[in-house]
């Protein structure tokens, strides 16, 4: 990997993280009435852009139960994402922090 992409990557990383934080204990209201909550979640997502990372997109195939893909899919449709979106989002979470290790 690239250090450019390393370095996109974490900060892909820590703007999710970020999100998390500023999200925690809010309900989706508090955007309409916090225009700072608003604005901050919002360059966030910004930030997190991996179309940086590979203009292609890769269909797969994975196995999953059946109760746990329910759960991915309850809490993306939650979270106003794609169960991809979700997936990928949550495997570079998990990649940064076994690199941090």
């Amino acid at each position: 990997m690239r250090n450019d992409d390393r370095v996109r990557i974490l900060h892909m990383i820590e703007a999710t993280e970020s999100v998390e934080q500023f999200a925690a204990g809010r309900k989706r209201g508090d955007l309409d009435v916090d225009k700072m909550l608003l604005f901050a979640i919002l360059r966030a997502i910004e930030v997190v852009d991996l179309s940086v990372l590979s203009k292609r997109a890769k269909r797969i195939n994975i196995t999953v139960p059946e109760n746990l893909l329910r759960k991915i899919d309850a809490f993306a449709m939650k979270d106003g994402d794609s169960r991809s979106g979700l997936l990928v989002t949550a495997a570079l979470q998990y990649i940064a922090q076994k690199q941090r290790a």
